[in-house]
């Protein structure tokens, strides 16, 4: 073989080689704008489903603050989550929970004054007429 020859093979390696490189070459910038895509697709699930899971807690919490204070559910819901918590926070510590209607809402089970008073006059009522109120 001639010099000559063994320089026109080494050529062919060295483009069949570049050949094969760009090939290579299409195929990961193919993966990489399909991947692109992918990501694109899954961040913006990823911000709907966030979007509802914040609308989500911020329902839970005007549930919970509405019946606390004055301020008509339109203006509340106007409020964005971080204001709405920390005004929950702070609800929590001010005062105990109230109905709009300014009832107190009590967990404990004891009967009050008035309660026990109202007991006092049916037990009282049953024994004049001679019977169980």
């Amino acid at each position: 073989m001639s010099e000559q020859e063994n320089k026109e093979q080494k050529l062919d390696i060295v483009e069949d080689n570049m050949a094969l490189l760009r090939s290579k070459l299409i195929k990961l910038e193919k993966d990489n704008q399909e991947k692109d895509v992918l990501i694109s697709e899954l961040t913006s699930k990823l911000d709907l489903a966030l979007a509802f899971i914040e609308d989500d807690q911020k329902k839970m919490l005007l549930a919970e603050i509405s019946p606390m204070v004055d301020i008509p559910d339109e203006l509340l819901a106007l409020k964005s989550l971080e204001e709405l918590t920390d005004m929950k926070k702070t609800l929590d510590v001010a005062r105990p929970y109230t109905f709009k209607s300014g009832t107190p809402i009590s967990y404990d089970k004891k009967p009050t004054p008035r309660q026990k008073l109202n007991n006092v006059h049916t037990d009282y009522m049953a024994k004049i007429y001679g019977g169980k109120a």
